[in-house]
């Protein structure tokens, strides 16, 4: 494993429509000068365990490839906030739009979802949050549901869902930015029905969400038939990660992503980490980034980046060498 600092910045992977459309992401597609045959990526709906490497074709392995998907989302974005800061935090390194504020062209990036569900204001989390690094203890001073359904019409309903959307920060920068994007959900192949979170908030907005290039956001719901179904997918994604955890003896390479290249339908790639960079101690934790070789395009930033051990990845940009990096994680201390 190697010992690298965290200093890494290459070409971010958002991709930018300035068509504004499905037809231009599509044409993005067909003239992708990084992967023009995107031969790197698997369609959702045509993966198989066969497809995974040898060492890696276990149920469990495959089902959690299918469960990451599950809960992986197309993000779009309308405008970029004049907050955003010439260069990355310490460096002279340019920050990804920063001479394009306010300018409103659709940018498009991946992110990942998972929902907690609240009784009367008590927050039912998927599984024990112990595993769960990337995010704060929610609290919350609502009793009933805080949707812009409900507030207006003064409804109490008192079960709701608070879905959570985990990106890139520089897919979405700040709450201007937060409040011209969509999230779409289940978005498999091209005549998927559309399924959409608008009207989100960014839970925290500073300067560590820049520097680790990780930021979230959050909808509020009471569609128990939506609400229900991410939190059952969540269920099954904590699940999986831990039977996978709990069995995985050895310090597997192994690296996979589910974005959505280009704005298309959701692809899977597959490959492995090439270097380990390591930062300062975070409790039992090491703040870390990975490079590898797993495929991805304009269009997967923020993606989720799962490889054992690891938490917290997503998908950050791409390297002059070729090879891909990630936001900054965590991995557990006793292990370096």
């Amino acid at each position: 494993m190697s010992h690298r600092h965290l200093d890494l910045y290459g070409e971010h992977e958002t991709e930018v429509s300035r068509g504004g459309d499905e037809a231009s992401l599509h044409r993005h597609y067909a003239a992708c000068p990084k992967n023009p045959d995107h031969g790197g990526f698997i369609p959702i709906r045509s993966f198989s365990m066969q497809h995974l490497p040898q060492d890696q074709q276990d149920p469990d392995v495959y089902n959690l490839v299918q469960s990451v998907a599950d809960l992986t989302v197309r993000i779009d974005v309308k405008m970029i906030s004049q907050n955003r800061p010439q260069y990355w935090p310490g460096t002279t390194v340019p920050y990804p739009f920063y001479n394009m504020s306010n300018c409103q062209i659709m940018r498009t990036g991946t992110g990942s979802v998972r929902a907690i569900k609240y009784i009367e204001g008590q927050g039912l989390d998927a599984l024990n949050r112990s595993k769960n690094l990337c995010l704060q203890d929610y609290r919350t001073l609502y009793k009933t549901c805080p949707c812009l359904k409900c507030k207006p019409s003064g409804e109490k309903n008192n079960t709701w869902w608070e879905i959570e959307v985990t990106t890139a920060t520089h897919v979405v920068f700040d709450e201007n930015e937060a409040s011209h994007t969509i999230c779409r959900l289940f978005f498999d192949e091209q005549n998927s029905p559309s399924v959409i979170l608008a009207n989100l908030r960014i839970l925290t907005n500073n300067i560590s969400n820049i520097e680790r290039d990780s930021c979230s956001l959050i909808y509020n719901t009471c569609d128990a038939t939506m609400g229900d179904k991410l939190f059952r997918m969540s269920e099954n994604y904590y699940r999986l990660l831990k039977k996978i955890e709990d069995k995985n003896e050895e310090k597997s390479h192994f690296t996979f992503i589910v974005s959505h290249p280009h704005g298309c339908p959701k692809q899977v790639s597959l490959g492995d980490w090439t270097d380990h960079y390591k930062g300062e101690e975070c409790g039992d934790y090491v703040k870390s980034k990975l490079t590898y070789t797993t495929c991805t395009c304009p269009g997967s930033s923020g993606a989720k980046v799962y490889s054992a051990r690891f938490y917290c990845l997503v998908h950050s940009g791409t390297l002059s060498t070729g090879l891909n990096y990630s936001s900054t994680g965590l991995y557990p201390k006793a292990d370096k």
